[in-house]
């Protein structure tokens, strides 16, 4: 009973304490250099709060922008992917002159990368976050996210040759060369920079 009492007021605690951070806060900007605060201590959640307070104040703020950038990275810290891919998307949407936009837009392809189906599976969305990327390269040829966007791509790529791979050796399994061989042909094609390709090459010519 004892242990149930001291939890519950804690819980308590936790609740007023929070619920109060941004009381009697009434400017704007101290509103939103308190949550940067407090994102910048890693309390996301709490940080939250306060870039909502900004977002859906009265008027837009020179710091507006800022606010939705931040909310949407206190989303990605807590790894709720799909509510800060929306947040980068307004973002992107709606400030188009926000200093931000390029790193919002790179964000959105990071977070569609890490929500990625695993490789024995349909790889639609592997095609897109490649064709996403090149888009972004090609929009941002002198990126600072550059680097990272390629190696987006290159981590792609493997995952479909991957899944071609798997394909072929199912059909070797079936004892069906000819169906696999179409699957190697995709991969000589489309991926012949890859080291899966040479290990289904050596593969391949061993069936002759």
């Amino acid at each position: 009973m004892k242990k149930i009492l001291i939890l519950f007021f804690a819980f308590i605690f936790i609740f007023c304490f929070k619920k109060n951070l941004f009381k009697g806060m009434e400017n704007p900007e101290d509103i939103f250099k308190k949550s940067l605060e407090l994102y910048e201590k890693k309390k996301y959640k709490n940080a939250i709060e306060g870039f909502k307070k900004i977002i859906y104040y009265n008027e837009v703020l020179d710091f507006t922008d800022d606010a939705q950038f931040y909310l949407a990275m206190c989303y990605y810290k807590i790894k709720d992917y799909e509510q800060s891919f929306m947040e980068f998307k307004f973002l992107s949407d709606h400030f188009p002159n926000s200093e931000y936009k390029e790193e919002s837009e790179f964000m959105m392809i990071k977070i569609d990368f890490l929500n990625l189906p695993r490789e024995e599976l349909d790889q639609e969305k592997t095609y897109e976050v490649i064709k996403n990327s090149k888009n972004f390269l090609q929009k941002y040829p002198e990126s600072n996210f550059k680097n990272e966007v390629e190696e987006i791509i290159k981590k792609c790529r493997e995952k479909i040759a991957k899944k071609i791979f798997g394909t072929m050796e199912l059909y070797l399994k079936m004892g069906k060369v000819n169906s696999a061989k179409i699957y190697f042909n995709i991969l000589e094609k489309e991926y012949p920079d890859l080291k899966i390709y040479e290990r289904a090459k050596k593969i391949i010519e061993n069936k002759k």
